[in-house]
């Protein structure tokens, strides 16, 4: 019989929201950084604040970068921008500096193979555009599940699976190959226009330099690394410079710089057991480093974690039928070499890891609104929670355990996404362990702003903050009560309806 959940020992979500707000106290936690390690270090005192055993801190090697300098003028006017994470990069450890580049100005519209089709843009620096997929519902079907998906909305905010929801501000679309491509014809530098943005040059990319092969023809882009470099401008920008270089009739020249060093390092992740009567563990995580504040990206999720933590933490030794294990991890936006280490060293201690819980991203809605053009950053917030997605091992049982849970919790404007290893991708934190055979349940909220310097505190939603906690113990306590082996990959399940082609 399932084990009830006790709401009254799930923390309050002003408990929740204050370690959210300690964690954006520190500024960034980018990987690499005193900020992290601070970061870490207070995920590891509330861990032991908890009762848990064996709190420890892996530190697998990784490389990170640091922009330290960029800039870009043209005819003297200095326009704002912000760095393309990892360009400039050729792997290698050090200080490097471009100097200043000073180029013709050629644009290529997106940045398609079309678009370079006779424009000369050898010893030049292109300007292109930043496109992003568009979000609906459907993307998430056709891309990412390996069957049907099932979308909890009671309140019907969204009436189609192709109603547009809001840009895809994660995945590239246009770049990383207009870059590729730009190099490639002898570009000597490349600026990105962040055309769907909500008018925004901020914004701080994971690392692509290491993802070609997903993205790119390998015959054709030999190289694995972004090693010219590479600024954001705004959409405003973009349109400006444009038009200056058509005025100019095409002889409008420009000064980039970029200034920065690659560390060799290491990543902080964090993990902690609470023993239960049984050596089959589940895990709990999500990542504590952020680009910014990141309140959203990743001190909600975090917390959400930390408080799960908590309330099993008050539950008895031997009520808790399996052993539980908390983790952040490190590294989100350099390559998950602290996701990767972490993963070899349970595996190389034979853990029994028979499942991971991972929560990311508790965040209110944003749209980007060109009805409010010139009027501060175009970005509107509206009152809704934004949308969430659950990635989750196809597998009977656990989708049962968890439609049962978001409806008892009400967890709506939710889309389950099932996947299937090799035939479905999790976009989320939990890839990783995915990928290495561990069954998944991952919830993951795509705000539009997740990359942004407008990632605070007042975006997070956090009526949502205790209901993601009861809804994830209350799937806890149902495997609880079952063999880790029952949770394997399930081919073909149609749990939700067979998919039309």
């Amino acid at each position: 019989m399932k084990q009830e959940t006790n709401t009254n020992l799930i923390p309050s979500k002003e408990e929740i929201f204050s370690w959210i707000e300690h964690f954006c106290s520190f500024g960034h936690r980018r990987s690499g950084t005193e900020n992290n390690w601070k970061s870490a270090q207070f995920i590891a005192e509330k861990f032991k604040e908890f009762g848990m055993e064996d709190v420890r801190f892996d530190h697998p090697d990784a490389k990170f970068f640091f922009p330290e300098e960029w800039s870009l003028t043209v005819e003297g006017e200095r326009i704002p921008c912000y760095f393309i994470n990892y360009t400039n990069y050729d792997g290698k450890v050090g200080n490097f500096d471009t100097g200043e580049i000073t180029a013709e100005l050629v644009y290529v519209g997106d940045g398609r193979p079309e678009d370079f089709e006779g424009v000369d843009v050898e010893g030049k620096i292109v300007i292109a555009n930043n496109r992003w997929f568009d979000y609906d519902l459907d993307f998430f079907e056709k891309n990412h599940a390996s069957d049907k998906c099932w979308w909890y909305d009671p309140r019907n905010t969204v009436t189609s699976y192709k109603q547009y929801l809001h840009k895809n501000t994660y995945d590239p679309n246009t770049f990383p190959q207009n870059y590729c491509d730009a190099i490639n014809k002898g570009a000597v530098g490349f600026i990105g226009v962040l055309i769907d943005n909500c008018n925004h040059y901020e914004h701080y990319n994971e690392n692509y330099s290491q993802a070609y092969a997903k993205f790119l023809d390998q015959e054709k882009y030999h190289f694995n690394t972004m090693y010219k470099p590479g600024l954001w401008i705004s959409r405003d920008m973009g349109e400006y410079l444009r038009d200056k270089i058509a005025a100019a009739g095409g002889n409008l020249r420009a000064t980039m710089r970029i200034k920065d060093r690659v560390e060799a390092s290491h990543a902080n992740v964090v993990s902690g057991i609470l023993p239960g009567m049984s050596d089959e563990i589940i895990l709990v995580h999500s990542h504590h480093d952020s680009s910014f504040e990141g309140a959203i990206q990743d001190a909600s999720g975090m917390s959400v974690v930390m408080a799960i933590a908590k309330y099993f933490s008050q539950i008895p030794k031997e009520k808790r039928k399996k052993t539980l294990m908390f983790g952040a991890m490190d590294s989100h936006f350099s390559g998950y070499a602290g996701h990767e280490g972490f993963i070899k060293r349970v595996q190389d201690e034979k853990k029994n890891i028979i499942m991971d819980f991972v929560v990311e991203h508790v965040a209110m809605e944003a749209i980007d609104d060109i009805s409010l053009k010139g009027k501060a950053d175009e970005m509107r917030f509206t009152d809704e929670i934004n949308f969430r997605l659950v990635y989750v091992t196809e597998n009977e049982k656990m989708l049962t355990m968890l439609k049962d849970a978001m409806e008892e919790n009400n967890l709506e404007r939710t889309l389950v996404v099932p996947c299937i290893k090799g035939k479905a991708d999790v976009c989320s934190d939990g890839d990783r362990f995915f990928k290495a055979g561990i069954p998944v349940v991952s919830i993951i909220a795509p705000p539009i702003y997740l990359m942004d310097p407008v990632d605070k505190p007042d975006k997070v939603a956090v009526e949502q903050l205790p209901v993601i906690a009861k809804t994830w113990i209350d799937m806890i306590n149902n495997v609880f009560d079952h063999d880790g082996t029952e949770f394997k990959e399930q081919e073909n399940l149609h749990f939700f309806g067979k998919r039309e082609e």
